[in-house]
């Protein structure tokens, strides 16, 4: 892979401060930690803002044999994460803003700073119960149909795209990563992770079930 160049945060305008050390890293990019001031006041809002870069989405669009061209993956993740976060759901991060560096695409969101499912869960000091269970798999039926509501299909539902808005047991879990969302259109690039993947997908005729699947 070429050499990229760092996410320049100056693109999100001088009322965001993000910090150059990312939080994680992941296969399109990384996420920082970083501030909003609300102006006056009101003080700074603590959020996260995820950096996608357009060359491994380039490159691994290419790879998979995507049909569908770099650049409108890239805008669809942004378009369908700004319309979900938007909706003030219980289950989705809010959604601060976005801007584009010219090697990277910006995502301002809520900070989800209870972690990933898996980790949630080992850091809880009660054993996982029948309960707990059912009602992390209620939040998550909840999150899907947002989005199937809205006519978005997730595509890549796992447990490390489950996060919690904070360590505390009565934290509510949020649904992530949109990057393998689509629009509900059969036959769609079939992208996400084989362990997640309905055989439907694998076929090219599928719809929004998929998610319930995974």
């Amino acid at each position: 892979m070429e050499h990229e160049e760092e996410p320049d945060f100056s693109a999100l305008g001088p009322a965001f401060e993000v910090d150059p050390d990312p939080l994680g890293l992941g296969a399109f990019g990384s996420v920082h930690l970083a501030t909003m001031s609300l102006g006056g006041a009101l003080g700074r809002k603590v959020m996260c803002v995820k950096a996608i870069s357009k060359q491994r989405t380039r490159e691994q669009a290419e790879a998979g044999g995507a049909t569908t061209p770099w650049q409108e993956l890239l805008q669809r993740e942004v378009d369908i994460t700004a319309e979900l976060g938007r909706t003030q759901h219980r289950h989705m991060p809010r959604f601060y803003g976005t801007a584009d560096d010219g090697t990277y695409v910006l995502l301002a969101l809520q900070l989800c700073g209870g972690g990933e499912l898996p980790q949630w869960l080992l850091a809880r000091e009660e054993p996982y119960s029948e309960r707990l269970a059912a009602r992390l798999a209620y939040e998550c039926l909840q999150a899907v149909r947002c989005c199937h509501d809205l006519g978005i299909v997730h595509r890549d539902i796992k447990p490390q795209n489950l996060l919690f808005g904070s360590p505390s047991d009565d934290a509510r879990l949020k649904l992530v990563d949109f990057g393998l969302a689509t629009r509900h259109t059969a036959g769609d690039d079939p992208l996400s992770e084989l362990c997640g993947t309905a055989p439907e997908m694998l076929r090219g005729a599928y719809d929004e079930r998929v998610d319930v699947w995974a």
